[in-house]
């Protein structure tokens, strides 16, 4: 048995020394069967996935219970030699110097999912443990061992440095997608003297804007009752230190007769179930109202519609009577329920009046995940207050990850200095026994085919694959290898070799050669039928088997298939009627043979059958295609933003399947009726209609309209299930879009005048300016008014605006709230350009009034300001607050949506395609002419070239290469003796002729310059010479 190793040491796992009696001798993996194809200056080895399905014996004896346990295979290792016993291959030596092992020339190991690492070998929980032993970078433990990983860089380098301070961890995954990690806490002990630092987990929002409450793409605000409001502003306030989270707006419909209510709420994703998180936030709130603020979880009780249930963690209460309003600090400590599935983040606001609730700096800490397409980096801080300097360091993780060598970790002290604990993206899984170190290779992934460029063409190699599988460290079994033999009898010239070692001559094609290829060119198959979205590649292996224009055709079948039986539904009374990928055949239809026949191996590449090889990748889940979802209209403004959902509160599914939306000026259809335990879809009329893309039929929905809004609202897909319902019932739930048709930003209008002085007037105070008003606009809380004196018109132009510039294109609706009790108010919005100019007049009351201008059109970029037209020049008062606008993205009439999903392969998917053989392009073999070469030339004992091949029986000699087919090349002495004549007999795939340097009479030809005649027929001739150096 061959066993190799590398010496780059970076994972150690010591093993207890109470186990070495109980060492149990490990059983290696198949081998899998190796193919070499000789190219021009290249070698091609490829095989198969056989080896990868085998049982270990021994784990099997070890994990009765755990056939998962059952197959450790690791990956597979290539040598590389110009003998057949290998003795050139680089090898490794012991400390005497006596060689041990060979070192392979190419390594594919799987990417692991390193969970081991962190969490021990077989689901038991353990830390991560960086030390400083730089001596001795192993350390023992009671089984199942802690990873003991020496730091990228040493601890050492802060030593001297001064402990107090914040001392900051970092943890970066570089390829955040669906590999998830979680980290729950860290400890850090300097000079002894342990401190433990809990995640920074979700820091929703900190003096920013409202769309920093997107950052870890969760749901925005929702308005959950039908009276909400919610407002934000990019304006700075009083009120808090900086722009804030939200403003909640409360405007009570029932005019003060009693209380009203309103709720939003924001969904907070990458919690971690059955987990303590600590929740505070800064809340202001206005004079007369009551704010419950809280968190509410659901989570999992049962199967089918009510899979799911709410709960609200004892909400805090805050209530203030002070005119002035009051700030107060939230803060609740919640632990989440075993069976976790998301949560929420909620606002409710009480009051008999139009009130205000502003919130800001919302913190949620605990246990976090990270790693996934939204949050690729953690980081904490630990503040020491501590004298002194650092002379010793330890710091734990409390996390897992599932592919540790894609992550950055660092420790920044509190002089700046950053120590890169994990170097990542290189990090190999290297098992020890105290003095051999296990290479297990660099996590690059599986591959089943290698191209060797480090060849001479005519010089022989041998090339040996080996698998190997990751061993277990807790019965103290180390890594296996498996075996390759060669055996060569110098008597009978024969050699034998094990199935996983190949030889192989590289030489040159015939000229003029044109390689085999799939007929249309490039490689990727054509999508004859079907729905499906993923790509089907092919790879050509060895040119030989290539057979011409035979017709092959890739066919699936799905789970609607009634001869499938499926285990996982089998204690199930429901039959599958939503189409998933089983399986899939490949068929040559010109002979009729079956090649492949209901595989499994979907995302992995396929046996080689008749000299090729296919990639059947096939998506595992349906998503929605959000890259080919697209808006058809007729005009270029936007249309509404769309957020997609498989609406958890009816326990949606994922239908793999492409819509179409055309909207109407006019109601066409209804809505359908739809209730879970949740929630309830009523009958709406309608003005659209959706069909679907794949069956070319009509989709029911539901509709709902999101309160408060301009024009928000959800369709809810449904697909028929007539196999397990029956009646009216038959309409499942799968997707909701919801239409965001008005944007969540909300625009404030900045103050300017001309003309007049006027000053600001308030419930209790008064500022008084004799300057002009700016900076302060009358969108910050409560009641304000705008008092103007000495009052010049100057030809009707306007005295007072409020305007903002460089808004881009499109619809604008503006809102605000207004008191004309002095009289009508004749007011206008308008643009700088002049292209807008929409005048209106708010008529006189005692109340404050809600006025809502819609049609605030664009054509491009502009300013727009809303104008007051006094009609006195007399001290005269306009009460204004709130002044916005928002911009919102309209549905015009025979608009269109194309919504596509990524579907897996069903029995409707169908591929098609054919093979061209190499040949030779006899139109370019004159051209190809002045390709021959002599090889070597000069020829020389001293040359690359000049070598044996005591396998193939050749001797010294010199090379033509890239000969046409059937030339005769005769050579002559430099005096115009004829020496000898060779004829090209071999095939297209090789182009060279061999001259072992001996005349027609057999006798080796003298040193000296010779010439040479190529005779290609009807092609042409070439001639040349070359010298033999003796």
């Amino acid at each position: 048995m061959k066993r190799f190793t590398i010496a780059p040491i970076i994972f150690i796992i010591t093993l207890h020394a109470a186990l070495w009696a109980q060492t149990i001798y490990p059983v290696p993996p198949d081998s899998p069967a190796l193919n070499a194809v000789p190219g021009d200056g290249m070698v091609t080895l490829y095989w198969g996935t056989e080896a990868e399905n085998y049982i270990d014996t021994i784990r099997q004896m070890l994990y009765p219970a755990s056939p998962e346990k059952w197959n450790d295979f690791e990956g597979y290792r290539i040598y590389k030699s110009e003998h057949h016993d290998f003795k050139d291959a680089h090898t490794i030596t012991d400390v005497h110097g006596n060689p041990v092992f060979y070192r392979p020339v190419a390594v594919f190991d799987k990417i692991n999912s390193h969970e081991d690492l962190f969490t021990g070998n077989f689901g038991i929980k353990m830390p991560l443990v960086l030390t400083d032993e730089s001596d001795n970078p192993m350390s023992e433990s009671l089984p199942p061992f802690f990873p003991d990983v020496r730091p990228y860089q040493p601890f050492s380098t802060l030593n001297g440095e001064s402990l107090n301070g914040d001392w900051i961890l970092t943890i970066r995954d570089n390829y955040a997608d669906t590999k998830m990690g979680v980290l729950k806490k860290w400890d850090l002990t300097l000079n002894g003297v342990k401190r433990t630092g809990s995640v920074d987990h979700l820091t929703l929002q900190s003096n920013g804007s409202f769309e920093n409450w997107d950052v870890f793409n969760p749901t925005y605000w929702e308005a959950v009752d039908t009276n909400a409001f919610y407002i934000k502003t990019d304006s700075s306030l009083y009120v808090t230190e900086g722009e804030y989270a939200a403003q909640v707006l409360l405007r009570n419909k029932w005019k003060t007769s009693k209380l009203d209510s309103i709720e939003i709420y924001q969904r907070i994703p990458h919690m971690v179930k059955n987990s303590q998180y600590t929740l505070s936030a800064d809340i202001y709130l206005d004079s007369n109202a009551t704010a419950e603020v809280g968190f509410r979880q659901y989570y999992a009780v049962a199967s089918g519609l009510s899979q799911s249930t709410s709960q609200e963690m004892n909400p805090k209460k805050f209530s203030t009577s002070n005119p002035d309003g009051n700030r107060f600090k939230y803060t609740q400590t919640i632990t989440l329920h075993p069976d976790y599935l998301f949560g929420e983040f909620f606002i409710r606001v009480i009051s008999n009046d139009t009130v205000s609730v502003y919130v800001d700096n919302v913190v949620i800490r605990g246990n976090r995940y990270f790693g996934d397409e939204y949050v690729s980096t953690v980081r904490d801080t630990l503040n020491i207050g501590l004298a002194g300097t650092v002379s010793s360091i330890n710091l734990t993780l409390d996390m897992t990850h599932d592919w540790v060598y894609m992550l950055d970790i660092f420790l920044e002290s509190p002089s700046g200095t950053v120590i890169d604990l994990i170097k990542g993206e290189y990090i190999p899984s290297i098992y020890g026994d105290g003095g051999i170190s296990y290479y297990l290779g660099e996590n690059s992934g599986l591959k089943y085919s290698w191209e060797d460029h480090d060849v001479v063409n005519g010089k022989r190699y041998f090339y040996a694959i080996t698998s190997f599988d990751s061993g277990d460290t807790l019965y103290n079994i180390f890594p296996a290898e498996s075996h390759f033999t060669t055996d060569f009898d110098p008597i009978k010239g024969t050699l034998e070799m094990s199935k996983n070692v190949v030889t192989v001559v590289p030489n040159s094609k015939a000229a003029a050669y044109e390689p085999a290829k799939m007929k249309g060119g490039g490689n990727t198959l054509l999508h004859v039928e079907g729905p499906g979205t993923s790509v089907i590649s092919l790879e050509i292996m060895d040119p030989l088997k290539i057979t011409d224009n035979h017709l092959y055709r890739l066919v699936f079948r799905d789970t609607r298939d009634t001869s499938i039986i499926d285990p996982s539904i089998t204690a199930s009374p429901y039959k599958r009627v939503i189409p998933y990928t089983w399986d899939f055949s490949l068929l040559n239809t010109t002979t009729g043979d079956t090649l492949i026949e209901n595989s499994t191996q979907f995302n992995r590449i396929t046996p080689v059958v008749e000299g090729f090889r296919l990639n059947v990748k096939n998506e595992s889940t349906v998503t929605i295609w959000e890259d080919s979802t697209e808006w058809i209209s007729g005009d270029a403004f936007k249309r509404p933003k769309l957020v997609f959902s498989t609406t958890p509160n009816f326990s949606g599914r994922p239908y793999p399947t492409d819509y179409k939306i055309t909207f109407y000026a006019d109601t066409v259809d209804s809505s359908i009726e739809f209730a879970s335990t949740f929630d309830k879809l009523d009958v709406h009329p309608i003005t659209y209609l959706v069909e679907d893309l794949v069956t070319g039929r009509k989709v029911e929905t539901g509709f709902s309209r999101i309160a408060n809004t301009y024009n928000n609202f959800i369709i809810y897909f449904f697909y028929e299930d007539s196999v397990n319902y029956s009646g009216s019932n038959i309409y499942r739930p799968t997707w909701s879009v919801k239409m965001e048709s008005q944007s969540k930003n909300v625009i404030s209008l900045q103050n300017e005048q001309i003309g007049g002085r006027g000053y600001w007037t308030g419930d209790t105070t008064a500022v008084q300016t004799e300057v002009r008003i700016a900076g302060r606009p009358p969108t910050i809380m409560g009641n304000r008014a705008i008092n103007m004196t000495h009052i010049v018109k100057y030809n009707n132009d306007p005295l007072y605006y409020w305007r903002r510039y460089h808004l881009e294109s499109g619809y604008y609706r503006a809102y605000f709230l207004i008191q004309a009790d002095e009289g009508d108010v004749n007011m206008a919005f308008e643009s700088k350009s002049g292209n807008l100019v929409k005048p209106f007049t708010v008529t006189q009351d005692a109340g404050w009034q809600e006025v809502h201008i819609d049609s605030l059109i664009l054509m491009e970029e502009d300013s727009l300001a809303l104008v007051w037209y006094p009609e006195t020049i007399d001290s005269t008062t306009l009460k204004i607050s709130y002044i916005s606008i928002l911009e919102y993205y309209p549905i015009a009439p025979m608009d269109k949506l194309i919504i596509r999903t990524k579907k897996p392969f069903r029995k409707e998917d169908i591929f098609e395609f054919s093979l061209e053989q190499a040949y030779v392009n006899e139109d370019s073999v004159k051209h190809s002419l002045d390709h021959v070469k002599v090889v070597p030339n000069p020829f020389g004992i001293a040359s690359l070239y000049t070598f044996r091949d005591e396998y193939g029986g050749h001797e010294d000699g010199i090379r033509f290469t890239h000969v046409p087919l059937g030339s005769k090349i005769r050579i002559y002495s430099i005096n115009g003796a004829f020496v000898k004549e060779l004829i090209h007999e071999g095939s297209l795939e090789d182009g060279t002729v061999f001259w072992d340097l001996k005349n027609k009479d057999g006798r080796k030809i003298a040193y000296g310059v010779y010439l040479y005649y190529l005779d290609a027929g009807e092609h042409g001739t070439k001639t040349g010479k070359f010298a033999i150096i003796r």
